[in-house]
């Protein structure tokens, strides 16, 4: 809202808006981290690692990446990238996705990462949007 602030003027009630959404989501990250996901089993409570290449986004200036290489590598389109949340749609899912496959997040906190900052997404789609990425070649699982 600061930054909003030093070029236009920000209504009172958004003040409490932003107030409001960021309490919540630092009381969801405190309680998540005394519940780590490690229990979880099979594909959600797997790492998933970016590789080094490509580097930037998938999708640039009218070019898919994805739609080029899912082509190639006989991957159907995955269910995440039509997908319409609370405050984003299938791109912007996509493109927090594959920001937060660093190596350190699992499947489960990978959705919960990106629906913190979009809105509720299925753990099933992500997953499926993960593990065509791995098929094209974009990340990798972390044994």
């Amino acid at each position: 809202m600061d930054s909003i602030q030093s070029f236009a003027t920000v209504p009172p009630d958004w003040r409490q808006m932003e107030w409001t959404h960021t309490t919540a989501l630092e009381t969801h990250l405190l309680s998540r981290r005394a519940v780590r996901t490690e229990i979880l089993l099979g594909d959600y409570g797997r790492l998933w690692q970016r590789k080094a290449q490509p580097k930037g986004p998938l999708a640039v200036f009218g070019y898919d990446y994805f739609v080029e290489h899912a082509k190639a590598a006989s991957v159907a389109t995955p269910r995440l990238l039509s997908y319409e949340g609370l405050w984003g749609s299938g791109e912007e899912y996509a493109y927090e996705v594959l920001n937060f496959a660093n190596g350190k997040r699992n499947t489960q906190e990978i959705r919960d990462a990106v629906s913190m900052e979009y809105g509720p997404v299925p753990v099933e789609i992500v997953l499926e949007y993960l593990q065509a990425l791995e098929k094209i070649g974009v990340v990798e699982r972390m044994k």
